[in-house]
């Protein structure tokens, strides 16, 4: 086996001489790995425009769903403020239900709206003097 060129001398010899097997790059056309293989063929000027253009709409897309995601966040936030001060209001109003409610059933005032508007007034006091039967 010939022996290859080290250092800054491997940088200045042409590819064939530096030991390289030929069918990477020895001569023009040789078969080579996917990895290995060099734009031989000139890509058209259609297929470049066509790879701009979709990569130019997948990045329009992305920056739409953003500020699309931004503009939806900020309307739930808004609607979940909303939504919190409409409950804190209700909240408010039950409870000043529950005392209207505790209120109209009180004795004091079934009483005195008896005596006032009804006008009802309470029984006298009257003592029964029970007997014994035999007696």
């Amino acid at each position: 086996m010939a022996k290859r060129a080290v250092g800054m001398a491997a940088l200045s010899y042409p590819r064939a001489q530096r030991g390289f097997p030929r069918r990477w790059g020895g001569r023009v056309g040789a078969n080579r790995p996917w990895w290995a293989a060099e734009a031989e063929a000139e890509e058209s000027p259609a297929l470049a425009f066509a790879v701009l253009v979709s990569v130019m709409i997948l990045v329009a897309a992305l920056a739409f769903l953003f500020v699309w995601q931004g503009w939806r966040l900020t309307a739930l936030h808004s609607e979940l403020t909303v939504r919190r001060a409409e409950v804190e209001h209700l909240a408010a109003e039950n409870e000043a239900l529950k005392l209207k409610i505790e209120q109209a059933f009180s004795l004091e005032r079934i009483s005195l709206y008896a005596k006032t508007v009804l006008g009802m007034v309470e029984p006298p006091l009257r003592y029964l003097r029970l007997t014994e039967p035999g007696r």
